[in-house]
């Protein structure tokens, strides 16, 4: 079957697509708000260099279906980080990507940051930044102090999808325990760990469910809300694609 007739027959629902050559090999991961629409439109006429060339060489199209687009966002970032495809690397590097770093202490916030200020911020070696192989392991080993999510192709994307989760669990980037309630914690973004409101427990709970949703287990975070949280849990399930997910693809 034809790569066009395998993009016809794919669902039109939100979701991630991944190129495969004839080895099986990943060429290139995207996103879609929609699976059939998205990859149809790789065989129009008008189409970029490095993708006309990553179409030649591809002979499978594999896909998968997710509930929201956001969930797609999760999963695309995954799925680039595991096997770093050729053509989502190819004329930008690991220093030009997007990823979220959340530090292993006690109240950490989530950080946004490019791939060259992340390897800066871990003291990668220059030489790392350069190779692929290099810049995966060098962060594998990291792991062990930091949650590294990523690699994330918008950066506005990412600081939208955190701002509307951050209202289902608030963290905070003020000071800790300054004692003045900050702007954030006025509008129900921050838990209030600036005057003592939240406890390192409930902190650290907030956090974790923050992992398990970077981590694409979705399903595992909403029976663990069902029993912790009704109402986080029906938060998450209808997180809508609005026009904060706005993006080309």
């Amino acid at each position: 079957m034809s790569l066009l007739d395998q993009a016809k027959k794919l669902p039109l629902s939100p979701g991630v697509y991944l190129f495969l050559d004839t080895n099986g090999e990943v060429l290139y991961v995207g996103r879609a708000t929609s699976l059939r629409k998205r990859v149809s439109s790789y065989f129009q006429k008008i189409l970029e260099p490095r993708l006309r060339e990553m179409i030649a060489q591809a002979k499978r199209i594999k896909y998968y279906e997710t509930d929201t687009l956001l969930q797609a966002i999760i999963l695309e970032a995954n799925l680039i980080k595991k096997y770093w495809p050729k053509y989502n690397i190819r004329e930008r590097d690991s220093r030009s990507f997007v990823f979220i770093v959340i530090p292993r202490t006690d109240y950490p916030e989530p950080l946004i940051m490019r791939g060259k200020e992340l390897a800066k911020f871990l003291g990668m070696p220059q030489s790392s930044m350069k190779n692929p192989e290099q810049y995966l392991e060098f962060l594998a080993k990291k792991e062990k102090n930091f949650y590294i999510f990523g690699p994330y192709q918008s950066l506005d994307l990412v600081q939208n999808f955190l701002r509307v989760i951050r209202r289902i669990f608030p963290y905070s980037t003020c000071t800790p325990f300054s004692g003045k309630p900050c702007f954030d914690y006025q509008i129900g973004l921050c838990p209030g760990l600036c005057i003592g409101a939240i406890s390192k427990k409930d902190y650290q709970k907030n956090i974790k469910n923050l992992v398990l949703l970077l981590s694409g287990q979705k399903e595992k975070l909403i029976k663990k809300l069902a029993k912790e949280n009704p109402e986080k849990s029906k938060a998450l399930q209808h997180i809508q694609d609005v026009a904060l997910f706005n993006q080309k693809n």
